[in-house]
Order: C-alpha cells, then structure tokens, then sequence
C-alpha cells in the first residue's frame, strides 16, 4: 500500500459539527510531513501539518485549540480523551456517522517500553502510554483528528502510543494477565513496599524520573563518549538494561576469583595470563557499564537501570581494587593493603552521598573512568612484565614503582572525597551555573554519614585486633559487601527521595567480628566467614526486595 498521506486530495477537514455529514469542509492544499516520516513504520515522527485552500470561519462551535501555557511538568498519572468519528470495530464495514470521545487509561511509560521490546519499538520519554482492557483505539481505526485531551487542554507536546503504537488487542492481553485489575494495581502500588515507605513508593509512581549528571572527565569528553554512542547502536532493544549491567559485573566476579584463587593474601605470585583477562575484562566492564545507560534510553529510562547500574558499581567497587592489590603484591603491607581497600570505598559512597544532598551526580576531570584505565595499564604491565615490575626502585630515589602507584592512588582519591565534601557542604555544583536544583536540607541530610562513620571505625578497630590479619580477603570482601549495601540502600534513597536511616543492618556483621576479637568465641578466620555469610545474605536480600518494590511501583 502507499502512503495515504502523499496525497493532499485524500484528506477533508471539516469543522462544526459531531455529524460527519454535515458543518463546513475544506478540501487540503498541501500536507508537510516530519523530515523522518514513516507513516508504516514505529517512529515518533508520525506527524504532519496540512494547509488548507481557504480560510476556516470561526464561531460558536469553531474556536481555536485551548493549547497549554506551559509544558506538563507533573507526569500525566490519569484518563486522556480521544474523540473522532471511525469505524466502531476493527474489521467492521460500518463507518459511525455522529463523533464519539473515547476514555484512555495512562500507563507509566516503563511498563509501555518493557512491553514494546518484542516488536522492537523504540518509546520515548514525550509520549503518553495507553491501554483499556478488552477495548482499544483501533476500534476507531479511522479516527478523525481531534486533539487528545488532558484536563481539558489538547497535549500538543506530547505523543499518544495506542491503537496501532500501544498496548492493544491480543498484544494488551499477552503482556497483561486476565486476573489483574487496573484499580487494584493503582491501589497496591501506592501502599507500603517490602523495603520503601509509602512516600517512596509513590513517589516512584507518580514523580517524574531526572537523572542529573555532570562528568567533565578527559577521556570521556575526548573520545569515549563518542566510542560508546557509536557502539551503543548495534545493540539489540530487545536486551534489558539491567542485564547489560549484570553481565559486566558477573565478568568482573569471574576475573577477580581467578588472582583470588591464586594469591588470597596479596603476596603470591600469579600467572601472567590471569591480569591480561583482568585488563581485558574491566575493560569490557567498563564498556558495558557505559552502554546499560544508553540501552536504557532507548528501552525502558526508569530508576531501576540507574539503581542496578550503581549498585553492580559499589560491588566492583572493592573487587577491582583488590585485584590491584594482588597484582602490587601488596599484602606484604597490610597497613598499604588496608589503606587501598577502605579509602577508594569511602571515595565511592562521598560521590553517592553529594548526589543525596544535591541531587547532582559530579564527575570531575580525572575520576573513575581515568582510575578504571589506570587500573587496566596496571594488570597490562603485570601481564607484560610480571609482577616483579612494582617492586623496581626508581633512579635514586628509596622507593618503589608500588609506592608511587599507591600515593598517587590515594592522594587522588582523597581530593575526590574532598572535593564532594565541599559539595555537600554547600559549595556551587557545575550544574549551578545552568540550573538551580533543590537540595536537602535539614538534620536528615546527614543521617547517611552516621552508619558510614559506623563502619569506618569498625574497620579500623577490626585491623588492629588483627582480624585483618588472619585472613585478608574474607576481611574485605565482609567489609566490602557491607559498604557496597550501604552504598546500594543511598542509591535507593537517591531516586525515591527518601531518607537514609542513621542505622543499617549492614553493620551487624563487622560488629560481631569486633566484638568476638575481645570475646575469642570464635576463631577469627570462622567467625569473619560467618559474618561474610551474613554480609552477603544481607545485601541480597535488601536487593532483592527493593527490586521487587521498584518492580510494583514503576508497574514493570
């Protein structure tokens, strides 16, 4: 078939009247298409501007659209009108003669997107997503043109995706059971989650999602940004975000148990090939983690992508940072060793913290994407040359090519920590200069530093009575999985507005091994793996119930 549009002669405006045979007609002179037009395709270009030969009488019953005055900044949570005349049914021959109005029923546009991935259809944050259960604008097939209307204003900055680009007919039944009810999905989602309150959950549904991002890094502005766009086109909108994300962190489990496996205390020598797959993972790591995002602007943007995204991040985290260690040999310092595992998870939760209090995530010129690349030339260096390499003394001077390697580290990454301090204490954000965005205020703001204090000192206290000693890499990965939970639980704070609890679960398990280091109730090497039990059961569960919230919330 062709493109009923190419021809203005197909096409009749008429005003000022509900029957279609009568009021005033005017024959179309000329129709503008959008430069990407495709009217068979799934585009959200489907849009056209018709001229008519002469000029439409107003009156009574012919006034000018009532257009809004401003954009909708709330997301639009209720029933939008859609009028025209048409057929009654899909297939039917019978064309009605009086105009009818048609109720929609507005769904989040992350159910809309998770449903369109089967057919490849790409959703856009601008368009509105409908659905009726049993019934459809394709029983208005060959609906007239009659804005869509919100609150009695036509949305003319918005797209509606129903009838041929929504939820209908067998697709609505496939992608949602027979037994759910639209009210009582309304009602449940509002009510108190598994692990979010009330507020959070509604704020989830009914807020708007804004990501805030400023990244000036070098690397990321020079070329990388450009090399992920490029990349990020090839892959398939069927895949999930969140899967993306996990795949990244699933290869960086792999390739940091393989220098675990041979060298658990930091100290043993370990075949070369293992820090070629490490490089060559967090590179892919690295890679992976910057498409999710982009994959999410296609499929479905909603605060799970960026909350996954994160909490993948707060696990690396520590796990790349002790394949440093191992590749450094490190672990004949425990003082460097411990140093090297707390501060970079201190620099991580100061970055999600100044995010919590401006709600503005901050990059500056030489942050994590550097600090990742650095990392990928360390193992690449200890593929090439063994780790020998960082035992080397430079020149003259008395020390090491590891001694550089962990000042440097160290000192970079408390001027990250220094530099969000400065933010959350009340210093202008890069965005500042664009935009004012509301930050937290009042005594909660700094609840997330309480637990955060909490664990510090129960790290410290943990190294001096030896606990760190006994077995190193148990020691870390506890304490890591508990930083990594806090960090997760802020995250989760960050996108529902929430406010972060002064005490988390998290600390049980570094309270205990402190504890039982006076006690002696336990070995030290028993009691740190019962608490990494503990750690981990604990992080996964608190992810596994936010998800499910999110999940109810968002109607995903």
């Amino acid at each position: 078939k062709s493109d009923p549009t190419s021809k203005p002669s197909n096409f009749t405006i008429r005003t000022g009247t509900l029957l279609r045979l009568d009021g005033n007609e005017y024959p179309v002179a000329k129709i503008v298409q959008h430069p990407q037009w495709n009217y068979w395709g799934f585009k959200n270009s489907d849009i056209a501007l018709m001229k008519i030969n002469g000029t439409i009488d107003m009156g009574e019953n012919i006034k000018p659209i009532d257009l809004p005055k401003t954009l909708f900044e709330e997301p639009v949570r209720e029933h939008v009108i859609v009028a025209g005349w048409g057929k009654q049914f899909l297939n039917s021959s019978v064309t009605l003669l009086l105009a009818n109005e048609f109720k929609l029923n507005v769904i989040p546009n992350g159910r809309c997107a998770q449903a369109y991935t089967s057919i490849q259809y790409m959703t856009y944050k601008s368009q509105l997503c409908t659905w009726n259960r049993n019934q459809t604008v394709c029983e208005f097939s060959q609906m007239s043109a009659k804005p869509l209307q919100y609150r009695s204003s036509a949305v003319n900055d918005m797209s509606v995706t129903n009838g041929s680009n929504g939820l209908t007919g067998n697709e609505s039944q496939r992608q949602r059971p027979e037994e759910d009810k639209e009210e009582e999905n309304d009602d449940n989602n509002d009510k108190r989650g598994l692990v979010l309150s009330e507020k959070q959950m509604h704020f989830l549904r009914y807020e708007p999602y804004l990501y805030n991002c400023y990244v000036s890094s070098f690397m990321e502005n020079m070329f990388l940004q450009k090399f992920w766009f490029k990349l990020s086109q090839y892959v398939p909108i069927s895949i999930a975000p969140c899967t993306i994300t996990c795949i990244g962190l699933i290869i960086n489990l792999i390739t940091s148990a393989t220098l675990f496996y041979y060298s658990p205390d930091a100290k043993q020598t370990v075949p070369n090939w293992a820090f070629l797959t490490c490089a060559v993972g967090l590179f892919l790591y690295q890679l992976l983690d910057a498409l999710d995002g982009k994959q999410a602007v296609k499929v479905q943007d909603t605060p799970i992508e960026e909350v996954y995204d994160h909490g993948c991040d707060a696990v690396s985290a520590f796990l790349v940072t002790q394949s440093v260690t191992i590749a450094a040999q490190l672990g004949d310092s425990p003082v460097q060793q411990f140093i090297f595992f707390i501060v970079p998870l201190i620099a991580f939760y100061m970055t999600h913290y100044c995010c919590h209090v401006t709600r503005v995530m901050v990059f500056g010129r030489i942050d994590v994407i550097e600090g990742q690349w650095a990392i990928i030339i360390v193992h690449t260096l200890a593929y090439g040359f063994g780790q020998q390499i960082f035992m080397r003394r430079l020149f003259l001077l008395d020390i090491t090519v590891r001694d550089v390697l962990f000042a440097l580290t160290i000192l970079s990454l408390i001027g990250s920590i220094v530099s969000n301090g400065r933010l959350i204490l009340g210093a202008d954000t890069p965005m500042d200069r664009y935009v004012r965005i509301p930050r937290m205020t009042g005594l909660t703001k700094w609840y997330p530093l309480v637990s955060l204090v909490i664990l510090i000192l129960l790290s410290v206290m943990g190294f001096n009575r030896q606990v760190f000693h006994t077995n190193p890499l148990l020691f870390i990965i506890t304490f890591g999985l508990a930083f990594a939970k806090l960090s997760f639980k802020l995250q989760m704070m960050n996108v529902t507005h929430g406010v972060m609890s002064r005490f988390d679960t998290c600390i049980i398990a570094p309270v205990v091994l402190v504890l039982n280091s006076y006690a002696n109730l336990l070995s030290n090497n028993t009691c740190l793996v019962v608490a990494l039990l503990y750690a981990l059961c604990d992080h996964v569960l608190y992810f596994s119930l936010s998800s499910i919230d999110m999940k109810r919330a968002l109607d995903l």
